[in-house]
């Protein structure tokens, strides 16, 4: 019998996704970083933080850049300065925003995360190292290889004979 971790009800995949621990919504609350910042990091994508500089990618503040104020791992929403609406009483209100529509343009560098990106940059460059192919000579002609054959040494290139070496005793056929 076939077991399964994951179900496949409906009602079971959106009870998991609720009720996550606040560690694994960590994970969740990623965002891809700009064209810039990959080559700056390494990375294609990290999870978002308190400090990481933004910009917003889909929605009312599209092209908004702000810094990120708060993470509420609860909802799966992020707060930016500057993406606020005024109310009709004067009080300025934060809007959340969804972390999977922003692209992080610079990210708060502190020692965790500085651990991070070495540990994920590592990979790569071993990869990049062990399938680096040597640099190919177009020049580079294929050298005449030699077959025996008994006592008569014939030498051939690219398939046709060139001619026939008698060795020590035989005769030249």
């Amino acid at each position: 019998m076939l077991r399964r971790s994951v179900s496949s009800k409906p009602k079971k995949v959106r009870k998991s996704h609720y009720n996550k621990p606040l560690h694994k919504r960590n994970k969740k609350m990623t965002a891809p970083l700009t064209e810039e910042a990959k080559v700056e990091y390494g990375v294609k994508r990290a999870p978002i933080r308190r400090g990481d500089k933004v910009i917003v990618e889909k929605g009312e503040f599209r092209d908004h850049i702000g810094e990120v104020t708060r993470v509420d791992l609860k909802n799966y929403r992020i707060f930016l300065k500057g993406a606020t609406i005024e109310k009709a009483s004067g009080q300025e209100i934060h809007i959340p925003i969804r972390p999977w529509n922003v692209s992080i343009m610079e990210l708060k560098m502190d020692e965790v995360r500085k651990q991070t990106l070495t540990r994920k940059k590592e990979p790569e460059e071993i990869e990049e190292a062990l399938f680096e192919e040597e640099p190919r000579d177009e020049e580079k002609t294929e050298e005449p290889k030699e077959i025996q054959t008994g006592e008569v040494t014939s030498i051939e290139k690219e398939g046709e004979k060139l001619f026939d070496v008698e060795s020590e005793g035989g005769e030249k056929e």
